[in-house]
């Protein structure tokens, strides 16, 4: 498609996913074959999985959810095993949690993004751990389905979750906040949705002559993790879906004379959520 839109003069911006493989090196960037193909946009997945990581591993370690070899054991749930977003993800995850000695992921298990397939994985797990003697610390899922599924599996056993185990997921999703609210999930990332807001302010930046490629027109956008001490900044924006009451012009580029220089971050969404409305 974008072979046959730059033989045309279309413009194309690709969003969320890259070209990988054989494509990327016959490709390369943005520009450098295709002209036409004047940019992409990709959410930094990697870093949210390590910060998801982080914050499971470093609960665990302050609620000392040690198992009687001194690890902390950790149940991981991927979406699928074969698409790039599932396997930045993973990676992720799984590099981060390799470099903590005190660290053991006992099972990575895939649960094909939905919350039935996690509740029964994270069952079997917890039945595995019982009867190996192992104390589980917490569950790291690739999204919020199969967190909110792990979670169920948890309270079927008698556990709390939030308390003896804990749970991340990522997707920003209204039923992730209500558990962060409750105290059953310590967080949610994402923000990678909002990369259909970003790439129309890049657009419109184009459109108007403010080019974006001064830097690299291959361009990663960072997430976020909403977890209990900043819910209510965005939360009832996220689970309302009320993205009507966040001033996107904010974020132009041409407005602040910095072409190809964007702030994308969550401290940004909410001071364009409380920005007043321009007419």
């Amino acid at each position: 498609m974008i072979e046959a839109a730059n033989a045309r003069g279309i413009k194309v911006f690709l969003l969320s996913n890259a070209f990988t493989g054989e494509e990327a090196k016959k490709y390369g960037a943005p520009r450098r074959v295709l002209q036409n193909w004047i940019g992409s946009l990709t959410p930094d997945m990697p870093a949210a999985s390590r910060r998801m990581a982080s914050a499971l591993i470093e609960t665990a370690r302050r609620a000392e959810h040690f198992s009687a070899d001194g690890k902390l054991h950790l149940l991981a749930l991927g979406g699928d095993e074969l698409t790039p977003n599932s396997i930045t993800r993973n990676d992720g995850f799984t590099a981060y949690a390799a470099g903590k000695s005190d660290v053991v992921v006992d099972r990575f298990l895939f649960a094909n993004w939905n919350a039935a397939e996690a509740e029964t994985l994270t069952a079997r797990y917890l039945d595995w751990a019982e009867h190996s003697g192992i104390r589980p610390a917490g569950v790291w899922a690739a999204n919020d389905p199969m967190a909110l599924g792990a979670i169920e599996a948890i309270a079927s056993k008698g556990l709390v979750p939030g308390k003896d185990m804990a749970v991340v997921g990522l997707n920003w999703s209204p039923e992730a906040l209500d558990a962060i609210k409750a105290g059953k999930l310590l967080l949610t990332d994402g923000g990678h949705f909002f990369g259909g807001a970003w790439s129309i302010v890049m657009l419109r930046d184009h459109a108007d002559g403010c080019d974006f490629a001064g830097d690299g027109a291959a361009k990663t956008f960072p997430l976020a993790a909403i977890d209990q001490s900043n819910l209510s900044q965005l939360g009832g924006i996220i689970s309302e879906r009320r993205f009507e009451a966040i001033r996107f012009e904010q974020f132009l580029a041409s407005r602040r004379g910095r072409c190809g220089a964007y702030d994308f971050s969550l401290d940004a969404l909410v001071r364009a959520a409380r920005a007043p409305m321009q007419n």
